[in-house]
C-alpha cells in the first residue's frame, strides 16, 4: 500500500510577559530559546492522520477540539484522526487550566489555535510518497524516580522515522519518559527545556530540514537525574538534551524504512472513552477550614512581599476549597471523569495518546502487554486531566494523591485508586485492537 507523508514546523513563542506555567513562577522576563510546534500528516489506503506536537506544558480539551474542527473543516481529516500533544515544558505559557500556575492569555490561545491548524495544512501541502520505520534506543541514567530513590525508570527511547523515496528523513518522532523540568525556575525565561536541546542535536546529525517531533512518555514520577531544586542551569539542560538527541540520532540512523515494505504502510487509528472514578470531595467543614487557613496565609504572604510561588500555592488551596464548597452546595458533584484515549498504528509501532500525567509503572505495564514491536506512550496528549497516580501513591502523603496539591491545580477532583487500573485495561484493549 502506498504511504504519503508531509511535515512542517513553526515557531509558537509567546510575547514576553506572559506567565510561565508549572509552579507559580510568575511572568516570563525573556526568551532563552524559541518554542516550536510540528505537524506530520500521513495518508495510506484512504486513511489520513495528523500528528501535532508542541513545546507547551499542556493543551486544554477545548483547544484540542477547536483545532480538530478547523482541520476537519478545511482539510477533511477526521477529527478523531488528529492527535495534539504537549511536551510538558515548565518554561512556557499555559494553554490549559492550571489554578494559579500560569494564567491563560486568550489572545495567545487564539493565535496558537490558528498556528496549529495552519501547520497541519502546511504539512498536508508537503505530502509525498514516503516510507516509515521504527526503532528503540536507550538512555540509562538520564531520568530518576522522584518519588522513590533508586526507583523504577523507563530508559527506552522509541523513534519513528519517516523518509522520502530518496532516503532522506522527512520527520522524526521520538519519545522519552522524563519531566521537562531541567530548566525549572531558571530566571523565568521561556524555553522548550531539554526536548529543544535534543532537537538541535538531532538536526545537527540528520539535517536542519528534518522536522523533529517529541512526545512525553510516562513521566509522572520521573525527573531528570540532574534536577536540582532552584539550581537548574542551561548547561545541565543541554547535557541532558544533547545526550538524548545523540541517542535518538544513532537509533534513527539504524532504522531502514525501506527494509520492511510489508509493514511500512500500515496506518490505522482507534479511540475509546472510559469514565475514571473520582474521590469524593471533603466535607463542608473540612473545606471551610482549608479555605480560611489558606486565605490567611495568602494575605500574610502578600503583605510580607513573599515569593510568587508561595503565594500561588496558598491561593491554589483557597480557591480550590471555595469551588468545592460551591459544588457541594449546588448538588452538582461529579463522580466520574470522561477520558478519551487514542491509538495510532504506524507500521509495527503504535502511538498511544493519553490526556494524563502517567506514572512510569503504568507506562511499563502497557508496553509490556502491547503487541507492537515499538510502543510509544504519549502522555499529556489531546487534553490535560492531571496526574494518574498508581495505588502506591495513595499510601501516605504524595503530591499527586487526593491529599496533595496537584489535583487542586488541575481542577476540582482527584482520581480514586481505581482510576489507574481502569486506564491500564482500556489502553491495553485499545492498542490490541489495532493488531487484530
Amino acid at each position: 500500500m502506498l504511504l504519503k507523508a508531509g511535515s512542517a514546523r513553526a515557531i509558537i513563542t509567546p510575547p514576553v510577559g506572559l506567565e510561565l506555567a508549572g509552579w507559580g513562577f510568575g511572568p516570563s522576563v525573556g526568551i532563552l530559546d524559541d518554542l516550536e510546534a510540528q505537524a506530520l500528516v500521513l495518508e495510506s489506503a484512504g486513511e489520513r492522520v495528523a500528528i501535532v506536537t508542541t513545546d507547551l506544558i499542556g493543551l486544554s480539551a477545548d483547544l484540542v477540539q477547536a483545532v480538530r474542527q478547523r482541520v476537519e473543516t478545511a482539510l477533511g481529516i477526521p477529527a478523531h484522526n488528529i492527535l495534539l500533544s504537549a511536551s510538558h515544558t515548565h518554561s512556557g505559557p499555559a494553554a490549559a487550566f492550571y489554578r494559579h500556575w500560569g494564567q491563560i492569555d486568550e489572545g495567545y490561545l487564539r493565535v496558537l489555535a490558528s498556528h496549529l491548524a495552519g501547520l497541519v495544512a502546511m504539512a498536508q501541502r508537503n505530502l509525498q510518497t514516503a516510507r516509515l520505520g521504527s526503532g528503540l534506543g536507550y538512555a540509562e541514567g538520564a531520568g530518576a524516580n522522584r518519588r522513590t530513590a533508586g526507583g523504577v525508570t523507563d530508559p527506552a527511547v522509541p523513534v519513528v522515522r519517516i523518509d522520502n523515496l530518496e532516503g532522506q528523513p522527512i520527520a522524526l518522532l521520538w519519545n522519552y519518559a522524563c519531566h521537562p523540568v531541567s530548566l525549572h525556575s531558571y530566571q523565568n525565561l521561556i524555553s522548550p527545556d531539554y526536548p529543544g536541546y535534543a532537537r538541535s542535536a538531532i538536526r545537527g546529525v540528520l539535517g536542519q530540514e528534518v522536522v523533529v517531533m517529541f512526545t512525553l512518555g510516562a513521566a509522572g514520577d520521573i525527573n531528570p537525574a540532574s534536577f536540582r531544586w532552584k539550581q537548574n542551569t542551561p548547561q545541565r539542560s543541554w547535557a541532558l538534551g544533547a545526550g538524548l538527541g545523540c541517542e535518538v540520532a544513532k537509533t534513527a540512523l539504524g532504522i531502514d524504512p525501506s527494509a520492511d515494505p510489508g509493514t511500512e504502510a500500515v496506518l490505522r487509528v482507534a479511540q475509546c472513552s472510559t469514565g475514571l472514578p473520582l474521590e469524593p470531595l471533603p466535607s463542608p467543614a473540612e473545606l471551610r477550614a482549608i479555605q480560611d487557613r489558606a486565605a490567611t496565609q495568602a494575605a500574610a504572604l502578600k503583605a510580607q512581599g513573599g515569593a510568587w510561588e508561595d503565594i500561588a500555592n496558598a491561593e491554589v488551596d483557597r480557591d480550590w476549597a471555595g469551588e468545592a464548597l460551591q459544588a457541594l452546595a449546588s448538588g452538582h458533584v461529579q463522580l466520574q471523569q470522561p477520558c478519551q484515549m487514542q491509538a495510532i498504528r504506524l507500521g509495527d509501532a503504535v502511538l498511544l495518546a493519553l490526556p494524563l500525567e502517567v506514572f512510569v509503572e503504568t507506562g511499563l505495564a502497557i508496553k509490556n502487554g502491547s503487541p507492537a514491536r515499538v510502543t510509544v506512550i504519549s502522555a499529556n496528549t489531546n487534553g490535560a486531566l492531571g496526574y494518574l497516580p498508581t495505588r502506591e501513591a495513595y499510601q501516605g502523603e504524595d503530591y499527586t494523591n487526593p491529599r496533595g496539591r496537584a489535583p487542586k491545580v488541575y481542577g476540582l477532583y482527584a482520581f480514586s485508586q481505581e482510576a489507574e487500573p481502569a486506564v491500564r485495561r482500556a489502553a491495553a484493549d485499545l492498542v490490541a485492537s489495532l493488531f487484530r
